[in-house]
């Protein structure tokens, strides 16, 4: 995501993974993950993308929960990126 919340979709998708062609600006990577039952374990990361394959992770931050939805993610992702 931009840190506006705006979603990047990917240009390529195979098996669960996705291909990204990102501009150089600052994106919100969100990562969930639930082991089993569990409460959702959400890391946010705000990075810096300076060029391919040169990134800065500006901020970083994990939270637990037992729900989200994409107005979340979205709040989320403008929390992150200063």
């Amino acid at each position: 995501m931009r840190p506006s919340g705006q979603v990047v979709k990917p240009v390529k998708r195979e098996r669960g993974f996705g291909t990204w062609l990102l501009e150089p600006g600052r994106y919100v990577v969100i990562t969930v993950r639930r082991p089993r039952s569990e409460p959702y374990e959400v890391t946010i990361q705000c990075i810096d993308f300076v060029s391919q394959g040169e990134r800065y992770v500006i901020a970083e931050a994990s939270l637990y929960t037992m729900s989200f939805d994409r107005n979340d993610l979205v709040e989320w992702a403008r929390s992150a990126c200063p």
